[in-house]
């Protein structure tokens, strides 16, 4: 069974990595800002041992935009792994 994590990438990598080693996940979406891009591209070659990675990046500050993109994200690979 296919298990996707969404995880906020923030100035520090370690509460990133943690739960992804913990919950081993298929793929994961390295949610990012233009400022934390550099964090993801980091963390990015180390986790794609273990899974799938996609980055992704969305703007900083907006909510609704933020969720719109996401959501886009959600739909766009709901359907890229099967179970």
């Amino acid at each position: 069974m296919s298990k996707t994590t969404l995880s906020l990438v923030g100035e520090q990598p370690v509460p990133n990595v943690l739960p992804i080693r913990h919950l081993q996940p298929t793929d994961v979406a390295l949610i990012h800002t233009h400022t934390t891009k550099r964090v993801s591209d980091n963390l990015a070659p180390m986790l794609k041992k273990d899974c799938r990675v996609i980055p992704y990046e969305v703007t900083a500050y907006d909510i609704l935009k933020v969720r719109h993109s996401l959501k886009d994200l959600i739909e766009k690979n709901a359907g890229s792994r099967t179970n």
